[in-house]
Order: structure tokens, then C-alpha cells, then sequence
């Protein structure tokens, strides 16, 4: 890991000046001694209008209180590889907060990496191939999952929720999806490279998870896939050369308790480093941005 990736360290929890180093710079620490859950969720309130992920109230995360929004990070104790959060599905999340209750007395840290950077730092072919290129998720979605994102326990209701997703799609995404008895079947097409909330191209998706990540219990692999158009799989060796650039352009996030790291969910991915104390307690909101 390297430390040549600018990450921007505020002393403050303003919203106002947390967003600007964001859009600039595509995320931001915040280091305040004393900040509090209270301030945490005041601080993602005033952002973004959070949303559920659909794993809360599963063996994956377990919600904080009584509003959903608010949850555990992932409850598995192995190393996360890169991934943008949710970007198998519509409407994944414009931004990422993560609170820190009690860092691992070893490991744990969160891992960020700059994908407008990672972009930049590929080898031309390499970023000619991604540059536009189509991703295909499939997955299932059992009522578990599928009534924590719409907020309904009927199949019915679900689906007029499900056809109010399509007004949140990019210009280049696409979502088919229906139900199979009380199971979501959904196809969705995104792009390998997006556009930042600031605007920069970036190389911001799942593809490094779902290659490097081994199933458990707090990992559904088996329900998701991903293929290019023709469908066959991303190639092998492009990936690993991905995944080797990733780690020049990633810094690792040392917790202390009350910190925050707030980032574009469209320019930085994020994941973890493995660890073996179950005292960690790591929070996390997510949403979309807030029109100002």
C-alpha cells in the first residue's frame, strides 16, 4: 500500500465540508475525538437520504436500533477483497459512511482504493478494454433480502416497488427482473467504468470480489454471477493485472474509536483486511445524495 493517494484528514463533522473534499477528492477521514453514534447518524442525515442493504437482519449485518439504515459492516472475520457496494443492482448507494464503535486490537483495517486512479495507472490496453465495457450481474434475491430494499412483505407491493427502481437507472445501466413464486430473479446491466459523483471516469464495480472472495456464511457468492455480453467470464489475467495496480493505489484505514471515513461509492472502492477479535464494531450508513 501506498500513501500517494490523496485522502483528505477534517478535524470537524460538518457535512458542508465533508462533501466538498468527497466530490474533489472522492472521500474523506474524519477524526474528532468524542464523536458519537448520535453524531454519526446526524452527520449521514444531513448528507444523503439513507437506505437499507439488503443483508441487514440477515447473518451477514445486524441493524443498529430500530431504524435498518444504520447497521453493522459485515459480520465475517476474513479479509474483504475491493468492491463498490451494491453495484450488481440499481440504485446502489451515492455514498458510504463507516463509524468506528471499536477497531480490532489487530488487522481489520478498511482498505480504500481510488479508482479514477487505478484507471489512470492501467496499461492502455488494458484501460481500452474496460474503458466501455458492459457487465452483466444476474442474481436471486430471496424475501429476506428483497423485503429489507423495498420495506414490504408482499410479493405485489414488491413489484410496484420494483418497477419504481427503474426510474433511479444511469443512462447505461439496465435492470430485468421478476418474480419466480416468492424469489426475485433480476438481470442487470452496468458498465465496468462509471462516472464519479465528481464527474471522473472510474474503475468502481464488483469484479474483484466476486473473483477473490470464497463463499461462507457471510458471503452469498452463489447467488450472483457476472459475465460480459457474450457471456463469458472477465478475463483472468486482466483482472490479477487489475487487482496488482489496485494495491499501488489503496491505503489502509487504522482505525480509532469515533472516526469516520465518508466516500463515493462511485469512485472508491473498499475493502478489509482479515482479523480474529470479535470485539470489532464497525458501523455503516449508506444513501443517496441529498439535492442541495
Amino acid at each position: 500500500m501506498v500513501a500517494d493517494v490523496h485522502i483528505p484528514v477534517l478535524d470537524d463533522v460538518d457535512p458542508g465540508t465533508a462533501l466538498t473534499a468527497v466530490i474533489e477528492h472522492g472521500a474523506a477521514f474524519i477524526k474528532r475525538p468524542g464523536t458519537t453514534l448520535f453524531d454519526f447518524r446526524e452527520f449521514t442525515e444531513a448528507l444523503m437520504v439513507p437506505m437499507v442493504h439488503h443483508a441487514t437482519n440477515t447473518i451477514e449485518r445486524d441493524p443498529v436500533g430500530a431504524d435498518p439504515s444504520t447497521s453493522t459492516v459485515n459480520k465475517g472475520m476474513d479479509a474483504i477483497p475491493l468492491h463498490r457496494e451494491g453495484s450488481y443492482a440499481p440504485g446502489c448507494p451515492d455514498l458510504l459512511v463507516l463509524y468506528c464503535e471499536r477497531p480490532a486490537a489487530a488487522g481489520g483495517e478498511t482498505v480504500l482504493c481510488d479508482g479514477a486512479e487505478l484507471l489512470r495507472r492501467l496499461d492502455e490496453s488494458t484501460r481500452a478494454f474496460v474503458s466501455d465495457l458492459d457487465l452483466y450481474w444476474s442474481w436471486e434475491a430471496t424475501p429476506a433480502r428483497w423485503q429489507q430494499t423495498f420495506g414490504v412483505t408482499d410479493v405485489a407491493l414488491a413489484r410496484v416497488a420494483l418497477a419504481r427502481v427503474g426510474g433511479l437507472l444511469r443512462p447505461y445501466e439496465r435492470l430485468d427482473g421478476d418474480f419466480q413464486g416468492d424469489v426475485l430473479h433480476g438481470r442487470f446491466r452496468t458498465k465496468a467504468v462509471i462516472p464519479s459523483n465528481g464527474g471522473v471516469p472510474s474503475f468502481c464495480n464488483s469484479l474483484m470480489i466476486y473473483a477473490y472472495r470464497q463463499k461462507s456464511d457471510y458471503y452469498a457468492r452463489d447467488s450472483f454471477r457476472v459475465a460480459l455480453a457474450d457471456g463469458s467470464p472477465f478475463p483472468a489475467d486482466l483482472l490479477a493485472e487489475i487487482r496488482e495496480v489496485a494495491e499501488t493505489v489503496s491505503v489502509r484505514v487504522s482505525w480509532e474509536p469515533g472516526n469516520l471515513a465518508v466516500f463515493d461509492n462511485a469512485r472508491f472502492m473498499h475493502g478489509r483486511t482479515g482479523f480474529d477479535d470479535t470485539g470489532r464494531r464497525v458501523l455503516i450508513r449508506m444513501g443517496h445524495l441529498r439535492k442541495r
